[in-house]
């Protein structure tokens, strides 16, 4: 979170401000705090330079309040006792995975994991990088997930029959 850059492009903060829609639940007043941002992009290329648009008191301290939420909300340790969900996607150019926990009726995040697919990866079908965005995430949180049950998140379909069957 700290990687976030202070005056951001059009581009960066829409990356932003779709990382923070992610876990708008978890987060006080989210949309209050979102809404002077969106109105910052509206109308903007996403090319554009809005760091001036940020220099403004009330949109900085908007993105400051929003990127200090979203660190607070992703510091949290597994227990042993809570249980533990993993939720991940795949995109044309990109997997991505979070694993959370519930806790006294709180969504906590325990880590991210996203990294860029290779030439041949993106020629995968949807279906296929889906599944390599789970496995993936589910070989790299072995340490959290391994000897427990844990619920999948997913938002394909098709992986209900994939699941079921097994």
């Amino acid at each position: 979170m700290q990687s976030v850059p202070e005056h951001p492009s059009a581009t960066s903060l829409l990356k932003f401000l779709g990382m923070i829609n992610f876990y708008h639940r978890c987060i006080p007043n989210c949309t209050k705090l979102q809404q002077l941002l969106i109105s910052l992009l509206s109308g903007k290329s996403k090319n554009s330079n809005i760091s001036l648009l940020l220099l403004l008191e009330d949109s900085n301290n908007a993105f400051r309040n929003l990127k200090n939420a979203l660190y607070h909300v992703t510091y949290a340790c597994p227990s042993l006792n809570a249980p533990i969900s993993l939720t991940f996607d795949a995109s044309d150019a990109a997997i991505g995975a979070v694993i959370h926990k519930v806790e006294h009726g709180k969504i906590l995040a325990l880590s991210f994991f996203s990294c860029s697919l290779t030439d041949s990866q993106r020629r995968y079908w949807a279906h296929d990088r889906k599944l390599l965005s789970a496995y993936t995430a589910i070989k790299l949180f072995r340490y959290i997930l391994e000897e427990r049950s844990f619920i999948i998140y997913m938002d394909h379909k098709p992986f209900t029959f994939t699941f079921n069957k097994l």
